[in-house]
Protein backbone atom coordinates (compact mmCIF):
# COMPACT_ATOMS: atom_id res chain seq x y z
CA UNK A 1 0.00 0.00 0.00
CA UNK A 2 1.52 3.56 -0.80
CA UNK A 3 0.74 6.81 1.20
CA UNK A 4 -0.12 9.79 -0.82
CA UNK A 5 3.38 10.77 -0.86
CA UNK A 6 4.32 7.16 -2.50
CA UNK A 7 5.59 6.23 0.23
CA UNK A 8 5.06 2.16 0.83
CA UNK A 9 3.30 1.76 4.26
CA UNK A 10 2.82 -1.34 6.27
CA UNK A 11 -0.88 -2.83 6.04
CA UNK A 12 -2.42 -5.24 8.34
CA UNK A 13 -4.41 -6.89 5.71
CA UNK A 14 -7.29 -8.22 7.60
CA UNK A 15 -7.88 -4.54 8.69
CA UNK A 16 -7.71 -3.97 5.16
CA UNK A 17 -9.94 -6.19 4.46
CA UNK A 18 -12.63 -5.28 6.78
CA UNK A 19 -13.00 -1.72 5.62
CA UNK A 20 -13.03 -3.16 1.75
CA UNK A 21 -16.57 -5.82 3.19
CA UNK A 22 -17.88 -2.38 5.22
CA UNK A 23 -17.58 -0.31 2.22
CA UNK A 24 -19.41 -3.03 -0.39
CA UNK A 25 -21.37 -4.25 2.39
CA UNK A 26 -19.83 -7.42 1.60
CA UNK A 27 -19.33 -10.62 3.57
CA UNK A 28 -16.01 -10.48 5.01
CA UNK A 29 -14.07 -13.43 5.05
CA UNK A 30 -10.75 -14.02 6.88
CA UNK A 31 -8.53 -17.04 6.40
CA UNK A 32 -6.07 -18.66 8.97
CA UNK A 33 -4.39 -21.46 10.05
CA UNK A 34 -7.07 -22.88 12.27
CA UNK A 35 -10.74 -23.42 11.95
CA UNK A 36 -12.02 -20.48 13.29
CA UNK A 37 -12.24 -19.01 16.94
CA UNK A 38 -12.17 -21.48 19.65
CA UNK A 39 -12.94 -20.90 23.35
CA UNK A 40 -10.23 -22.36 24.54
CA UNK A 41 -7.43 -21.85 22.00
CA UNK A 42 -5.79 -24.86 22.69
CA UNK A 43 -8.91 -26.84 21.79
CA UNK A 44 -10.13 -27.05 18.15
CA UNK A 45 -13.49 -28.83 19.64
CA UNK A 46 -14.72 -25.64 21.00
CA UNK A 47 -14.83 -23.84 17.79
CA UNK A 48 -17.08 -20.94 18.08
CA UNK A 49 -19.40 -21.94 15.32
CA UNK A 50 -21.98 -18.76 15.10
CA UNK A 51 -21.94 -15.25 16.43
CA UNK A 52 -25.70 -13.92 16.37
CA UNK A 53 -26.16 -11.44 20.11
CA UNK A 54 -23.97 -8.74 21.41
CA UNK A 55 -23.26 -11.24 24.45
CA UNK A 56 -21.70 -13.83 21.81
CA UNK A 57 -19.35 -11.36 20.45
CA UNK A 58 -18.47 -10.34 23.65
CA UNK A 59 -17.89 -14.18 24.60
CA UNK A 60 -15.14 -14.61 21.04
CA UNK A 61 -13.39 -11.17 22.11
CA UNK A 62 -13.01 -12.68 25.24
CA UNK A 63 -12.22 -16.07 23.87
CA UNK A 64 -9.75 -14.11 21.07
CA UNK A 65 -6.07 -14.86 22.28
CA UNK A 66 -2.51 -14.01 20.46
CA UNK A 67 -3.16 -13.65 16.28
CA UNK A 68 -6.97 -14.37 16.85
CA UNK A 69 -7.20 -10.88 18.33
CA UNK A 70 -6.77 -9.03 15.40
CA UNK A 71 -9.04 -10.75 13.19
CA UNK A 72 -12.00 -10.13 15.77
CA UNK A 73 -10.97 -6.61 15.29
CA UNK A 74 -11.24 -6.58 11.40
CA UNK A 75 -14.57 -8.54 12.16
CA UNK A 76 -15.58 -5.91 14.28
CA UNK A 77 -14.71 -3.09 12.13
CA UNK A 78 -15.88 -4.93 9.20
CA UNK A 79 -19.66 -5.45 10.76
CA UNK A 80 -19.41 -1.34 12.25
CA UNK A 81 -18.44 -0.66 8.48
CA UNK A 82 -21.73 -1.91 7.32
CA UNK A 83 -20.33 -5.24 6.13
CA UNK A 84 -23.40 -8.41 5.87
CA UNK A 85 -21.51 -10.29 8.20
CA UNK A 86 -18.05 -12.14 8.39
CA UNK A 87 -16.71 -15.57 8.75
CA UNK A 88 -12.81 -16.65 10.20
CA UNK A 89 -12.32 -19.81 8.63
CA UNK A 90 -9.14 -22.35 7.28
CA UNK A 91 -6.74 -21.31 4.78
CA UNK A 92 -5.61 -25.05 4.75
CA UNK A 93 -9.07 -26.93 3.47
CA UNK A 94 -9.87 -27.59 -0.17
CA UNK A 95 -11.19 -24.23 -2.01
CA UNK A 96 -11.04 -22.51 1.18
CA UNK A 97 -13.22 -19.12 0.32
CA UNK A 98 -15.70 -21.11 -0.51
CA UNK A 99 -15.85 -23.56 2.41
CA UNK A 100 -15.86 -20.33 4.40
CA UNK A 101 -18.64 -19.07 2.89
CA UNK A 102 -20.29 -22.28 2.38
CA UNK A 103 -20.80 -22.54 6.32
CA UNK A 104 -17.10 -23.77 7.73
CA UNK A 105 -15.29 -21.53 10.01
CA UNK A 106 -16.64 -19.22 12.72
CA UNK A 107 -19.50 -16.83 11.66
CA UNK A 108 -20.41 -13.40 13.28
CA UNK A 109 -24.18 -12.17 11.95
CA UNK A 110 -24.18 -8.14 11.62
CA UNK A 111 -26.66 -8.65 14.76
CA UNK A 112 -23.55 -9.62 16.87
CA UNK A 113 -22.96 -5.73 17.86
CA UNK A 114 -25.29 -3.88 19.23
CA UNK A 115 -27.56 -0.96 17.57
CA UNK A 116 -25.74 1.63 19.57
CA UNK A 117 -22.17 -0.14 18.03
CA UNK A 118 -23.35 -0.11 14.05
CA UNK A 119 -22.29 2.37 11.90
CA UNK A 120 -19.87 4.12 14.31
CA UNK A 121 -17.06 3.88 12.28
CA UNK A 122 -18.99 6.16 9.70
CA UNK A 123 -19.59 8.60 12.69
CA UNK A 124 -15.30 8.85 13.49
Amino acid sequence: MLADDGVAVNTDADRAAAAVAGALGARLVLLTDVAGVYADPDDPATRVDTVETPDGFAALEDAAEGFMRRKVMAVEEALRGGAAGAVVADANVDRPVQSALDGDGTRVAPDALSEGEKGEADEN
